[in-house]
């Protein structure tokens, strides 16, 4: 059905049957490993591979770059009431995960590059807000070492949203 939907001819469709068909597949798929006694998933292999890349201890795979914003929400201690500093410019998802957080986003003004300015955030943080979203665009790198400063300053945590610049250095 998955085919058909993306509008394979009926000769095609007939090949991918008979493949499906005569193919064991065993078990079936695995969407966790801790019961299918493979030595490492899909996922875990994904997970391993951002650790070494980037050096990091923890990775976790979700399902959506959003997902994974709303679990970091959710984590730093986004909840009704509450209120997260985000860029003005970006993607929408960043500002709806605060919000399916059950927190209120504060857009903050962006600088030359296009990434949140850090001599904006302290005026708009009031005793609500909890976290400072910044969001890396089409490549850009916001300065995170003075995101990080007032962070600090303010006892503020920091979602770092880089899914259009995953990587990247100023």
């Amino acid at each position: 059905s998955v085919a058909e939907r993306f509008g394979f001819s009926a000769p095609t469709l007939r090949k991918i049957r008979a493949a499906v068909t005569a193919e064991d597949w065993g078990a079936g798929p695995f969407l966790a490993n801790y019961y299918s006694g493979l030595k490492e998933s899909k996922v875990q292999a994904f997970e391993r591979a951002a650790r070494e890349i980037f050096g990091v201890r923890y990775a976790i795979g979700t399902s959506s770059g959003t997902g994974a914003l709303h679990s970091a929400f959710v984590g730093v201690g986004v909840k009704p009431g509450t209120e997260v500093i985000c860029a003005a410019v970006g993607f929408f998802a960043t500002a709806a995960a605060v919000v399916q957080a059950g927190g209120v986003p504060v857009f903050c003004d962006v600088d030359a590059s296009m990434s949140i300015d850090p001599k904006k955030i302290s005026a708009l943080v009031t005793p609500r807000t909890v976290a400072i979203a910044t969001t890396c665009v089409m490549g850009s790198v916001p300065d995170m070492t003075a995101v990080m400063k007032v962070a600090r300053r303010h006892k503020l945590k920091v979602v770092e949203d880089c899914a259009q610049s995953c990587g990247a250095q100023v």
